[in-house]
């Protein structure tokens, strides 16, 4: 034994070599290495000069050195080295709870694989190649500093034992350069970290700074499957965790892949990741921090990425997610976190998730793709990109963006049934929702480029935003819904969509209905901007309904209008809808309908305009406006049905038609149980010499009360032609202003007489209830005057009779003519003996000349005479009629009289017609009337003091 003794001495004093390749285990205790520890009796070797450590031992290729026991503890002071055939010293931390140190360099393999192991290197140590950190619950600590030159620790450093920790506390670098990998010489080793054991963790200390340099080796190797020597960092143990605490940074050049179920990467607030391209001899395509499964069987599920802290990728660096369907893969950026990158992906083969919380920053070159079908993006962080791409591979997708985004490119919603929600952000290019039954909702936001819902099915639901830009609803069976929002440029809802505001508060410029239809439910207020329409239904067949119940209001600006200019574009107002219009309501497409329906309102706040050829406006409900302008064009030209129920209030005027085409006709229907009131003119046609059309107005039925007295059947032109057809209903001109005309051919100088000369006045039925009249009137169907108008007293007289002169007398070389026929009636007021209604048919007190003016009374015409009670018993007198000319067909005896509604005959009463020098007819009687009929009559008569009747 002393013998032995002395060599050792000698040995470890000269540092000599061992004469073969060895295995030296270490003992623990008081520094015993044991040769071969199968035979306990052979070489035993202790350690006296050096403490603690094995200090300058030389071997040969393939030297082995061992913990061999429980909880021992090992330090290595000093370099090992080996020769030259291409095998290393390895260092193997095997033992239970054994400890190894390395503060030296090791050329050679290193690896920690027993259970609850720790290993750690120190100072300025270092390995050639391999590291492994392989027991379970095994330690390996880095506290060494990198060397620029030779590379520090090695590649391929592995953590693979069950929840073993690798764990770095200063600045080290993983570096290849110049190491040859032993298996195959020629060819250099890549540099990575793969996290491989279940429930394994990498974690990069406070004041950690890890360098994996570039990778010169085998990183072309199909993406597919992962590959060892294919990424800088593989996280691919299950619930393997990779940790950047906070004050730590890590560099790469490479991709870092996120591979195993439940394993997660996390960027700590206060760590910096830099992601570099890998520009070696074998670039990776795609480098950045991937999900992916890691080989082409294996699908990983719940994998995460958390990014808190700063991300400064290089101009190909990506944030991908990728190989995986399953659910719960996902790459979280939290609300501290700063990332520059390339672009985020989830591929076509991936489900996952993206989700940006607010008060992230993220700059991304190429913007953010979504492929998978089902992934999900949820984005409230701040946002400097090119686009944002939900590409038709990701059907079923859901995307939201927050309210602090702000996005510099265009965004494309293309998948299928995906759904993407807009709460606010800028948004500078264009955003369009592609996919077929995709739904875009926009809450917020301010967008300066144009916005498209062009997908088949489409749904894009606005209910807020300033939107400067132009909006587009495109998509066959797309449908819009607008409940809020500011847009100051147009809205186009093409053919084939639905346009719906609902409950809108909204600012437009102007909405396009260009074929589709649009709907406004709810409360709905559309302001105008400037100068512009608030709505324009222009598209072939488009159709605008105000939805029973609604309550709108358009334009409330008075410059902007609504307009209905498409080809048989149709607006409905349906019954209980309650709409206010700012300006005009104009019907101008060719064949364009409009129809207020029972029960609906229409406030107008300047013009009604019809001017489509053959369009058609038909009102049931309430309506008022200010003017209304017909420029009928066609054959049928416009035509505007009142209805039974309906009541039109007209404040300013009546301007009829004003078309400028010859052929222009314009039709005005008034019909039973309608109200229309016109406040001030009522021209029929006309507007301007040299427009020659016609305009028409049908009454056969209804009210028509013309308030301010002037009913003029052309105005401004001597070639229009106006005609009036009354056959029903009550046609009431209240004529009595010092200015009014009552009915009229047209202003002074323009029309000369009615008769195939631009104005007619066609009496075949109904009441006709004015003071004034200066056109030629003939009363010979069965129609009713009311003389002096309705319950009240007054004078039927010419125009000129008050004192203005007549516009027609001097053209027309003669007097106008009234004329009653035998199945026509006039009705006289009649109050007390002085006061009654009279006919006052004469150009003043010239009853001489070519200008006389004649009466014509038929045979069987009849005279009503509505007495008030309190006149009964008495004889009255009454001079009814007073004229230049009264002529009666037949006799005076031949005319019919009604007192109260009662035959007056000799039989019953005591009466006299009589005419006077041909200018007077006065009515004589005193009610006598037989026994058999007192009693009825005085009943009549006491009625009569409450309101008077009429036949």
């Amino acid at each position: 034994m002393s013998k032995k003794f002395l060599l050792i001495l000698v040995c470890f004093g000269l540092s000599c070599a061992l004469s073969h390749a060895a295995t030296i285990y270490y003992a623990g205790g008081d520094h015993t290495y044991i040769a071969d520890p199968s035979n306990p009796e052979g070489d035993i070797w202790t350690d006296t000069a050096g403490g603690a450590a094995i200090a300058g031992l030389r071997a040969e290729e393939g030297t082995q050195i061992f913990t061999a026991y429980s909880f021992s503890s090992l330090t290595i002071a000093q370099s090992l080295s080996f020769g030259t055939s291409g095998d290393s010293i390895q260092v193997i931390n095997n033992a239970r709870s054994a400890q190894l140190t390395i503060a030296a360099y090791i050329q050679g393999p290193v690896t920690t694989s027993g259970i609850n192991s720790h290993m750690y290197f120190v100072g300025n140590a270092n390995s050639a190649w391999e590291i492994v950190n392989a027991g379970e619950n095994a330690t390996l600590s880095i506290y060494s500093t990198g060397d620029a030159v030779t590379g520090i620790l090695a590649t391929n450093m592995q953590n693979r034992g069950k929840n073993s920790l690798l764990e770095f506390y200063s600045t080290v670098k993983i570096d290849s350069k110049d190491i040859l990998n032993p298996r195959t010489p020629t060819r250099a080793l890549s540099s990575n970290i793969t996290n491989s054991g279940e429930g394994s963790e990498v974690i990069l200390r406070d004041g950690s700074h890890v360098t994996i340099a570039k990778n010169l080796g085998n990183s072309s190797a199909t993406q597919g499957a992962v590959n060892p020597n294919s990424a800088a960092i593989q996280n691919i143990g299950v619930n393997a965790k990779f940790t950047m605490e906070s004050g730590s940074a890590l560099t790469v050049h490479d991709q870092i892949q996120v591979c195993g179920t439940g394993s997660s990467f996390i960027v700590s607030t206060g760590s910096t990741l830099n992601l570099i391209w890998n520009e070696g001899d074998n670039p990776t395509a795609s480098p950045g921090i991937f999900i992916r499964k890691p080989n082409s069987s294996t699908e990983i599920q719940s994998a995460s990425v958390h990014i808190h802290g700063t991300v400064l990728g290089s101009a190909m660096s990506n944030l991908v997610i990728r190989d995986s369907s399953l659910d719960g893969n996902i790459i979280n950026i939290g609300s501290s976190a700063k990332v520059t990158a390339n672009r985020m992906e989830i591929t076509a083969t991936a489900k996952g998730t993206f989700d940006i919380a607010q008060g992230a920053q993220l700059t991304l070159s190429s913007g953010i793709l979504i492929q998978g079908a089902g992934s999900t993006l949820s984005f409230n962080g701040i946002l400097n990109t090119g686009n944002i791409t939900i590409s038709a591979a990701a059907v079923g997708s859901t995307v939201t963006i927050g309210s602090h985004s702000q996005i510099g490119g265009f965004i494309d919603h293309n998948a299928a049934s995906s759904k993407m929600t807009i709460h606010g952000g800028v948004y500078t290019n264009t955003i369009r929702n592609n996919g077929a039954g995709a739904s875009l909702h926009i809450t917020g936001g301010s967008y300066s480029g144009a916005l498209s819902n062009s997908g088949a099915g489409a749904l894009m639901t606005i209910s807020g935003g300033e939107f400067n830009t132009t909006f587009t609803n495109s998509g066959a069976g797309a449908q819009l819904i607008i409940k809020g929002g500011t847009f100051l440029q147009a809205i186009n809802n093409n053919a084939g969509t639905a346009l719906l505001f609902e409950n809108a508060q909204a600012t437009v410029a102007t909405v396009y209905n260009r074929g589709g239809s649009t709907v406004f439910d709810g409360t709905n207020t559309l302001t105008g901007t400037g100068t512009v329409n608030v709505f324009e239904n222009n598209g072939a067949n488009a159709l605008v309904i105000f939805a029973s119940g609604s309550k709108n209001t358009l334009g409330n600006e008075a410059q902007n209008s609504v307009i209905s200019n498409g080809q048989n574009s149709a607006i409905i107002f349906q019954e209980n809808s309650q709409t206010t219009i700012g300006n005009y309501l104009n019907f101008s497409g060719s064949g364009s309908s409009g129809h207020i329906m029972a029960g609906a309102t229409v406030t107008i706040g300047r013009r009604l305009q019809i001017s489509g050829n053959n369009a058609v406006v038909t009102v049931s409900g309430k309506l008022s406006f200010t003017d209304l302008e017909l420029t009928g064009n066609g054959v049928t030209g416009q035509q505007l049905y009142f209805k039974d129920g309906s009541t039109t209030t007209i404040s300013g005027h009546f301007f009829g038609n004003r078309s400028n085409t010859a052929d222009g006709i314009a039709t005005v229907f008034v019909g039973s149980g309608s109200l229309v009131t016109a406040q001030s003119n009522f021209i029929v046609a006309g507007n301007d010499d040299g427009r020659t059309h016609t305009g028409i107005i049908n009454q056969s039925g209804g009210t028509l009360h013309l308030a301010q007295g002037n009913l003029r059947l052309t105005m401004n032109s001597s070639v229009a032609t106006g005609i009036y057809n009354l056959s029903g209903g009550i046609l009431k001109v209240d004529s009595t202003a010092g200015s009014s005309l009552g009915i009229t051919y047209g202003n002074s100088g323009r029309r000369v007489d009615g008769a195939g000369s631009g104005g007619e006045f066609n009496w075949t039925a109904g009441t006709l209830a004015t003071s004034r009249i200066d056109i030629h009137l003939a009363n010979t169907g069965s129609g009713k005057l009311a003389v002096g108008g309705i319950d009240t007293v007054g004078t039927f007289q010419l125009a000129t009779n008050s004192g203005h002169a007549s516009s027609f007398n001097n053209a027309i070389g003669g007097g106008l003519v009234y004329t009653q026929g035998s199945l026509a009636s006039a009705i006289f007021d009649v109050d007390s003996a002085t006061s009654y209604d009279k006919i006052n048919w004469h150009n003043g007190s010239a009853y001489t000349g070519s200008d006389k003016s004649t009466v014509i009374l038929h045979a069987g015409t009849t005279f009503e005479l509505n007495v008030a009670a309190d006149l009964f018993g008495q004889i009255l007198t009454l001079e009814l009629v007073n004229a230049d000319v009264i002529t009666i067909v037949g006799s005076a005896t031949d005319l019919i009289l009604y007192v109260n509604g009662i035959l007056v005959d000799n039989a019953t009463w005591d009466y006299d017609i009589s005419q006077t020098d041909q200018h007077t007819l006065s009515v004589t009687f005193t009610v006598v009337p037989e026994p058999a009929l007192s009693a009825g009559l005085l009943g009549l008569l006491a009625l009569m003091a409450a309101a008077r009747r009429r036949r």
